[in-house]
């Protein structure tokens, strides 16, 4: 109960309240509800049951797929939609017992051999020139090798320019390439239809018969 009392001489007006419990507040005042345990989680002191404690084993549940966790995509591929280049593997090598691989095979051009070089000048070159240029070479370079008697021999009966027939008839000559070979083909070549062709293997045969 609460009730005004006014001093008669002064005219000071006071509050008087009755029947006040014990610990109570006066004025009407209440005591604030218990805090939410959504809005303020921290302040919530309520119910243990809402409260998970996950076991010390549990695995970690894993993070989403984010652009940053992919694996980055080449520019090439990116802006002009070019294809994964396939990735070079060695060749494995033959095991033992096995056959071994076949062997690399290198251009006459490109070989360190100088001799097989001019072989091949001698056989693939354009120019009848540089095909004589050649014959002679071997002439010089190729002393005591069959490979070069054998070209020249070759050279000397079907490369279609005389005057490269006769470049090979007059260095077989110089070599003194007496192979049983060389004569039955300077024979035949001094019957050639060539006048030079003929010219020079009849030299070469004097040559070979003179020393």
């Amino acid at each position: 109960m609460a009730y005004e009392v006014k001093a008669e001489d002064t005219g000071e007006v006071m509050t008087v309240i009755e029947n006040v419990p014990a610990g109570g507040k006066a004025g009407g005042e209440q005591d604030a509800p218990p805090a939410d345990p959504i809005l303020a989680p921290t302040k919530y002191s309520g119910d243990q049951k809402l409260k998970k404690v996950a076991p010390a084993d549990a695995p970690k549940p894993a993070a989403p797929p984010t652009q940053y966790s992919k694996p980055p995509v080449p520019a090439m591929k990116r802006w002009f939609g070019a294809k994964d280049q396939p990735t070079a593997t060695k060749e494995p090598k033959a095991a033992k017992g096995k056959a071994a691989p076949a062997p690399v095979v290198v251009e006459a051009k490109y070989h360190p051999d100088p001799v097989v070089r001019l072989i091949g000048a001698l056989r693939d070159d354009l120019l009848p020139s540089m095909r004589e240029v050649a014959a002679e070479s071997l002439a010089h370079a190729g002393q005591g090798r069959a490979e070069v008697t054998e070209e020249l021999i070759r050279a000397a009966q079907t490369d279609p320019a005389p005057s490269v027939r006769a470049c090979c008839c007059r260095c077989l000559g110089g070599m003194q390439v007496k192979t049983p070979e060389c004569v039955t083909a300077l024979h035949t070549l001094s019957a050639d239809e060539e006048p030079v062709v003929r010219s020079e293997a009849t030299a070469a045969l004097s040559m070979l018969q003179a020393k």
